[in-house]
């Protein structure tokens, strides 16, 4: 067999059922394998003081457990199947009969995704100092186009490490002040005047801003 080249029995071969309502990972485990989404829904969720918060939805073609896997570390979040769903896994077993058919430099690559993936699960530095300073910069920069509150709560938490739910309290401040509207039943967001809400970022809620 020529060097790279890959059997189709060396691919892994293990499909997974998992029914609506079954815990597939439990925050804080270690389990060495990926998992991907073949069919199906399944949620991630956190559970912290005894309160489940959900983080997002992995749906066919998603996949989780690169950090497990590959570095040994423990499972960021809970996995629940939301539907009725299938899994491949790749064991770490898999992983190394993978390993030893492919060449040196393609190792190389792997081992720099996995570190660059660990490192942008670490918390990511404010866009400012204050939180509220920095989600209104954040909001400011995205202009006046109508915005879908569950991406930028997603996104915004995904930079700063704040959680959606804190997120939320922070568009209410702002919105208190009419530098933003928010539209619950339609899950939309507002900016009128992207240029003032970025003069309140930077002004540190100094004067008529308070």
């Amino acid at each position: 067999m020529a060097s790279g080249e890959i059997l189709a029995s060396e691919l892994p071969p293990e499909k997974r059922f998992v029914p609506a309502g079954s815990l597939v990972l439990k925050e804080g485990e270690i389990k060495r394998e990926l998992l991907v989404v073949e069919s199906g829904e399944l949620t991630a969720f956190s559970e912290k003081y005894g309160v489940e918060k959900k983080i997002l939805s992995l749906g066919a073609g998603s996949l989780t457990g690169t950090l497990s896997l590959l570095e040994g570390e423990a499972a960021p979040y809970s996995i629940r199947a939301v539907t009725d769903s299938v899994l491949t896994v790749v064991s770490e077993e898999d992983i190394y009969t993978l390993f030893r058919n492919i060449p040196v430099w393609l190792l190389a690559v792997i081992k720099k995704i996995s570190a660059e993936t660990r490192a942008a699960g670490k918390p990511a530095v404010p866009l400012l100092p204050n939180p509220l300073q920095s989600f209104a910069r954040f909001l400011a920069l995205r202009g006046e186009a109508p915005l879908n509150a569950e991406l930028c709560f997603a996104e915004y938490s995904w930079l700063t490490q704040v959680s959606p739910e804190e997120t939320r309290d922070l568009l209410q401040s702002i919105t208190a002040r009419r530098l933003a509207e928010y539209s619950e039943s339609l899950n939309l967001i507002r900016i009128p005047n992207p240029n003032l809400l970025n003069v309140f970022a930077e002004s540190g809620f100094r004067g008529v801003f308070r």
